[in-house]
């Protein structure tokens, strides 16, 4: 599994924690907001109700009755009392009968109903005397038989104030067991979401950082020039795995070149070598060829002083001519030696600059390679940054759940007592995305660190390739010079035919003026021509000689 998927499904279950525990919080908060709903709805709420009920009866009626008979109320006072009281009963017990009631709740406001209706005839009765303004008959009606009919309302009124009281802490009590499940609910979460972040954290260090830093020490190693090291993680399927297989390419490269730089530096040796026995060679050449080139303007020059007397001296010219053609023919051999040396050197040049071409498509390689690793480096830290990215979406999501939690604990404050439960999961919910911040953060500094270990990787790869972008050059620098190094061998090899043939001219000559010797003096003429043209071909074959030597020392 890559570093890339690893790290996806770390953070994939940690999400997943958070949404788990985001939506048990709003479970236990809507469970907590209904149960408090229903607690002020259907319990205090008819509590008011009831008990505006129960103080109609027992004021505005019974006690405005009494007042109206010591006169503390006028007659209109007490009617306009009544009326209200009724009016207050009816709307009031209507509110109160369209809130949720329980079995209980409804067999008692039956109950409650029925005594009502048996005292609303009284009531009316009331009402009569009232606007009668009969005084003695609501002394009488108030003391025998208005309190005995209002009287039995208030007990099975009682029972309804208890009952609300009653269910209202029964509804209390289970949102309590709401909260304490909650509680636990988001505790095994946040467990859960801690192991995860434990577990993404180890494998951040185990499977990036701890391979990282040995690969660093790897990289150290190979730019102190050190090939004898082991590339860690080699033939593994994530990325550093591709990173390790690019390290033992240049490791590979290295002693690839290292052997080069031997080969090479034999080479040279050879060379030095070949190249001090072709001095020598040019050397005993230039002796031979100078002693030569003497005896035969010697020979010439005595040619023409004795081409008078050619008669006379007849069979000392032939000697003479012997002598000479010996000198050609030693001359010859020599240039034919220097001919074979020049090829020899041509050979050599060439041999060397193949060797040349050679590096310099290694070195190419090499560069080419260390692109690719460099952009695989890369690779891996767009990843980074796209992991960080990640982590800041996380870590906006644990501020927002902070945001909601302290709302929420200010709402829960605002409620009093009765949201005291609503304020512990809000500190719950709190507390738990404190905990996901800081594991965020702490994400956040690995992944720092990890992308600070990639720029360094990136720094060093491009130092490599740096370093074998110089050798091509280098490379492509020797291949030139030792192409004009080649085409000047070929010229001296050139050269030195010409000398050559230059030399097989003078054998010729010698044997023409050896046989002109032997039919004596009757070609007089034709031997003072011979040794002007030898005297002139040993004078071309001088400069011949002396341009070859100067070129073959200057190559």
């Amino acid at each position: 599994m890559t570093i890339r998927a690893r790290l996806f499904l770390s953070l994939s279950l940690l999400v997943a924690a958070l949404f788990a525990a985001s939506v048990s919080g709003y479970y236990a908060l809507s469970q907590s907001s209904e149960k408090t709903r229903t607690i002020v709805e259907d319990r205090v709420v008819p509590l008011a109700q009831l008990k505006k009920v129960a103080d109609a009866y027992a004021v505005d009626i019974v006690d405005a009755a009494h007042k109206m008979r010591s006169g503390a109320l006028t007659w209109e006072q007490g009617a306009k009392s009544i009326e209200g009281a009724l009016k207050t009963i009816d709307a009031q017990w209507a509110a109160y009968l369209a809130t949720t009631l329980t079995p209980e709740e409804a067999l008692i406001a039956q109950k409650v109903k029925s005594v009502m209706a048996l005292a609303q005839s009284p009531i009316g009765k009331l009402q009569g005397l009232v606007a009668k303004r009969d005084i003695a008959a609501l002394d009488t009606f108030a003391t025998q038989t208005l309190y005995p009919s209002i009287d039995p309302i208030s007990e099975p009124l009682s029972e309804l104030i208890e009952l609300q009281v009653r269910v209202a802490r029964e509804d209390f009590a289970e949102a309590t067991r709401t909260k304490t499940m909650s509680f636990w609910t988001m505790g095994l979460i946040g467990g859960f979401a801690t192991f995860i972040v434990l577990f993404a954290a180890s494998v951040v260090t185990r499977g990036v950082v701890n391979p990282l830093s040995a690969m660093e020490r790897v990289m150290r190693q190979l730019a102190d020039g050190d090939t004898s090291i082991q590339v860690p993680q080699l033939g593994t399927t994530d990325e550093i795995g591709r990173m390790a297989d690019a390290v033992d390419v240049f490791r590979k490269n290295a002693i690839e070149r290292e052997t080069l730089k031997l080969e090479a530096e034999r080479e040279q040796e050879a060379r030095a070598q070949r190249q001090a026995a072709l001095d020598h060679a040019i050397s005993a050449f230039e002796s031979s060829a100078s002693a030569v080139m003497a005896t035969v303007a010697s020979a010439s020059t005595e040619l023409q002083a004795a081409a008078e007397s050619m008669s006379d001296v007849a069979e000392e010219t032939l000697m003479q001519s012997t002598s000479v053609a010996s000198a050609a023919e030693q001359a010859s051999a020599g240039v034919q030696s220097v001919a074979a040396a020049g090829e020899e050197l041509s050979a050599s040049t060439n041999t060397i600059l193949q060797q040349a071409q050679y590096s310099s498509t290694i070195a190419g390689k090499a560069v080419e390679g260390a692109d690719a690793t460099n952009a695989k480096v890369q690779e891996l830290s767009i990843a980074a940054n796209q992991i960080g990215k990640v982590v800041e979406l996380i870590r906006g999501i644990a501020g927002q759940t902070n945001l909601l939690a302290l709302n929420a604990t200010i709402e829960a404050a605002r409620a009093g007592e009765s949201g005291r439960g609503f304020a512990v999961v809000a500190s719950e919910v709190k507390a738990l995305a404190s905990q996901t911040s800081r594991a965020t953060d702490e994400i956040a500094s690995a992944i720092t660190s990890m992308q600070k270990t990639t720029v360094e990787a990136v720094e060093t790869i491009r130092q490599i390739t740096a370093t074998i972008t110089d050798m091509n050059e280098i490379s492509t620098a020797i291949t030139s010079s030792m192409v004009e190094q080649g085409r000047a061998t070929a010229e001296i090899a050139e050269n030195v035919q010409q000398v050559a043939v230059g030399t097989g001219e003078v054998a010729s000559a010698i044997t023409h003026v050896t046989t002109a010797a032997t039919t004596s003096g009757a070609a007089a003429s034709q031997v003072l021509g011979a040794a002007s043209e030898l005297s002139r071909q040993s004078e071309i074959l001088k400069d011949e000689m002396d341009s070859f030597l100067a070129r073959a020392r200057a190559a």
